[in-house]
């Protein structure tokens, strides 16, 4: 070889070490190119500048997930020689499992029988109780539904109304002439919940409010009769279909039935004789009459 050729071959020799490098270091060289172009296109501006740094993100990104995969396939524990990495995985199984000993359960006994509670009966709510001898207006504790008890001994109209809180008029409980004994609903229907209660009388009169869970109902099995006189309210023990009903008398007798709802099935005048159907799974009979009157229900 001429002493011309020695520089020629001495290049060659560098050019080719400088590619081995560079494809040792291909990864590290494709960032910078890449990010010199992505440089190059952000000084630029306008769309490119986009590309440039989408292209910077993707490379650097793809990088470090190369950098991450080498890592954790470095870290993973080589198996012994002669050994499969399914006998070895096997042998660290069974090692983990004779490093502990569990102890043989313990008998535990059975668990005693404790005794039911039993059940603690609530205080009625006593009745709240008014009288006087002519107009007044009382006001109540709200008790939600409840039965009312009126008794009058005077000779002229004995008009009780009852009102809300916001002093609305809620219902007409008893309207008529002369003496008067006689048993009523108050506040069945929701929304209801008397606050006051005017009395209109010239005589002697008394109230007496139960709330309903605490009033003592007579009470009507079904199939059965009652014979009643005046208003009142049963309490049925059964479910009846059919009501046959007759009445005395020459003023309105109005029966409603009340369970899930109340439901209006007579409203007629006196004398009556009649026999309807009792929608629904009533529970109380609720009669408005001013004389005798007989209920039998199939």
């Amino acid at each position: 070889m001429s002493q011309a050729d020695q520089p020629r071959v001495a290049k060659k020799k560098v050019g080719l070490f400088v590619w081995i490098i560079r494809i040792i270091f291909l990864p590290f060289w494709l960032l910078y190119e890449i990010t010199k172009w992505g440089i190059r296109s952000i000084k630029a501006g306008g769309s490119q500048r986009i590309f440039g740094i989408a292209g910077i993100g993707a490379a650097y990104l793809l990088f470090f997930i190369l950098l991450l995969g080498a890592g954790g396939k470095s870290s993973e524990q080589e198996p012994a020689a002669g050994q499969s990495s399914i006998q070895a995985s096997a042998t660290a199984v069974q090692a983990t499992a004779t490093v502990t000993s569990t102890a043989a359960p313990t008998k535990t006994p059975q668990p005693t029988e404790t005794p039911r509670p039993t059940s603690t009966p609530t205080q009625p709510t006593p009745p709240q109780v008014f009288s006087g001898n002519s107009d007044d207006v009382i006001t109540i504790n709200p008790v939600g539904p409840a039965i009312v008890d009126l008794e009058y001994s005077g000779g002229s109209n004995f008009i009780v109304q009852n009102y809300d809180s916001g002093g609305q008029l809620i219902d007409l409980l008893v309207n008529t002439i002369g003496s008067y004994s006689g048993r009523i609903e108050m506040d069945f229907i929701v929304g209801e919940n008397t606050s006051v209660i005017q009395v209109q009388a010239s005589g002697p009169w008394s109230i007496t409010i139960t709330p309903y869970q605490d009033a003592p109902l007579e009470m009507i099995s079904v199939p059965g009769s009652y014979q009643g006189n005046g208003d009142n309210i049963l309490y049925l023990v059964g479910d009846p279909s059919i009501a046959k009903f007759e009445a005395s008398g020459d003023s309105n007798f109005i029966v409603w039935t009340a369970g899930d709802a109340k439901e209006l099935i007579v409203n007629e005048i006196a004398p009556y004789f009649g026999t309807v159907i009792v929608p629904g799974a009533p529970i109380l009979l609720i009669v408005r009459a001013e004389g005798t009157w007989t209920v039998s229900l199939e």
